[in-house]
């Protein structure tokens, strides 16, 4: 007999790290589509309703927004521009 499937909740828009919380917290794993960053925003997911346990593919598109960092350094909105007392 099949386990049963469930709906997964949309992560869709969320950051790949929320999203990933997000699935875990339902009890599934986030996996990562083949091309995606996991600096990027989710944009589809690979399953609406699957078995717990199961992972879903997370297809995810990096916002080209106006801090043009490339991910290797986190968010580089703190930390780097403070840094000037003596």
């Amino acid at each position: 007999k099949a386990p049963s499937k469930v709906s997964v909740p949309s992560v869709i828009g969320m950051t790949y790290s929320d999203a990933a919380d997000k699935l875990k917290a339902n009890g599934f794993y986030a996996g990562l589509a083949s091309g995606s960053s996991s600096s990027g925003i989710v944009t589809a997911q690979s399953e609406t309703s699957a078995t717990k346990g199961d992972t879903i593919y997370l297809t995810t598109k990096v916002e080209s927004s106006s801090n043009g960092g490339n991910g290797t350094n986190g968010s580089s909105t703190d930390g780097t521009g403070s840094s000037t007392q003596q």
